[in-house]
Parts: C-alpha cells; sequence; structure tokens
C-alpha cells in the first residue's frame, strides 16, 4: 500500500535500500564486476526517484572502478571466456547507460 514511499522507514524498499547501501559502503573500494553493476543500479534507482544529483556521485564511482579494473580495454592474456564475456556485458552496459 506505501510503496511509492521511498522515505518511509518501514517499507520493504526502504529497507533492501538501506541494506544494500551498507554493503555498497562495505565493499565500494573495491574494484569488482558487481560493485560497477551495483554503482550502476543505485544510479538508475536514485534517478527514477527524482535524486539525480545523488545518482551521479554512484555512477561517476562506477566509472571509476570500470578502469580500474581495465574494463574497457581488450581481452587480457589468459583470461577464461565466461570472466570475458561478464566484463563485456558490464563495460558495454555501463557504456550505453553513459551514452
Amino acid at each position: 500500500m506505501n510503496r511509492a514511499e521511498y522515505w518511509n522507514p518501514h517499507t520493504l524498499q526502504y529497507r533492501f535500500l538501506a541494506e544494500a547501501k551498507r554493503l555498497w559502503e562495505l565493499e565500494a573500494a573495491q574494484p569488482r564486476l558487481t560493485t560497477v553493476q551495483a554503482g550502476m543500479l543505485f544510479n538508475v534507482y536514485y534517478n527514477l526517484s527524482g535524486l539525480d544529483e545523488i545518482g551521479q556521485a554512484y555512477r561517476l564511482h562506477a566509472i571509476a572502478l570500470a578502469h580500474d579494473l581495465r574494463l574497457f580495454e581488450a581481452k587480457l592474456e589468459g583470461q577464461r571466456d565466461r570472466l570475458w564475456d561478464g566484463r563485456a556485458f558490464t563495460a558495454w552496459s555501463l557504456y550505453n547507460w553513459e551514452a
């Protein structure tokens, strides 16, 4: 009934976001594919909530992590195909979101 109230601490959405942000703060310094993806999701969430300025910080941090991972460079020597697919998907997703 109150799911549109993103500010209400009694909704599942608020609780989920609080836990996700807690985990983000623990992992944000680690350049990982999942951290880049989480930054993009936070950006989308805040953009849809009308809080673009907050979301922009997550987007910029995701881009910085992607550069740390060398996500936009060619396939690294000895890299498994499955890992390459995940890196390529994340890079293209970030690129398309930015473009």
